[in-house]
C-alpha cells in the first residue's frame, strides 16, 4: 500500500515563492519549476504524486489531465475549484492520501474523511531536505552512537488522530 501524496498545485508555490506575479507567463513558468521540483523530490521518495491546479476560467478545450516528468498534474474543470478536485480524491484515496495545502477548509475535511493532511510551509521543508539529502553514509560516527534512555521529563500522548496524521506526514 503506497501512498499517494496530493498537491494544492497554486498553494505550494506560493510557498515556495514561485509566484509573485498574476500573469499568464508567470504561471506556466511557475508550474514548470514546481513540477521540477517535485520530480526531484518523487526521484528520492518514490511516492505516488499528483498536482492539482485551479482552471475554472481556463476554456473548456484546455487538457484537463496531463503528466510530466512522472508528476500527474490535473486541472479542476471549468466553473470549479481545485479544492473540490482534491477532496474529491482524498475521499476516493482515504487512508493512503497526504494532501498539501495550507488551505484549513480543505484540510479539515481531507482529514475527517481519514487522509493526512500537511501544510505547504510543512512540505517545503521536507522538499529541502529530500532535494538537498545525500545517501546515507555508513561510517564509523554514525555505529558508535550511544543512544540515552533515561526519561527526560513527563509523557504526553497525543489524541489519536494527531498521531495518525503525523506518522502518515514522517513518510513524506
Amino acid at each position: 500500500m503506497g501512498v499517494h501524496v496530493i498537491i494544492d498545485g497554486y498553494n505550494l508555490a506560493h510557498a515556495l515563492g514561485l509566484l509573485d506575479g498574476f500573469g499568464g507567463d508567470d504561471l506556466e513558468q511557475a508550474r514548470e519549476d514546481l513540477c521540477d521540483m517535485l520530480a526531484k523530490y518523487k526521484k528520492v521518495k518514490a511516492h505516488k504524486i499528483t498536482v492539482v491546479f485551479d482552471a475554472q476560467y481556463a476554456p473548456d478545450y484546455e487538457t484537463r489531465r496531463d503528466t510530466s516528468k512522472g508528476i500527474a498534474i490535473r486541472y479542476s474543470p471549468h466553473g470549479k475549484l481545485a479544492d473540490s478536485v482534491i477532496k474529491n480524491m482524498a475521499r476516493k484515496e482515504k487512508e493512503r492520501a497526504i494532501v498539501v495545502t495550507s488551505d484549513r477548509d480543505v484540510a479539515g475535511e481531507v482529514q475527517a474523511c481519514g487522509a493526512a493532511a500537511v501544510s505547504s510551509q510543512e512540505f517545503q521543508s521536507r522538499l529541502a531536505e529530500a532535494m538537498y539529502a545525500e545517501p546515507e553514509s555508513t561510517s564509523a560516527s554514525s555505529k558508535e552512537r550511544r543512544v540515552d534512555t533515561r526519561k527526560k521529563g513527563q509523557g504526553f500522548r497525543p489524541k489519536k488522530q494527531r498521531r495518525k496524521n503525523s506518522a502518515k506526514a514522517k513518510k513524506l
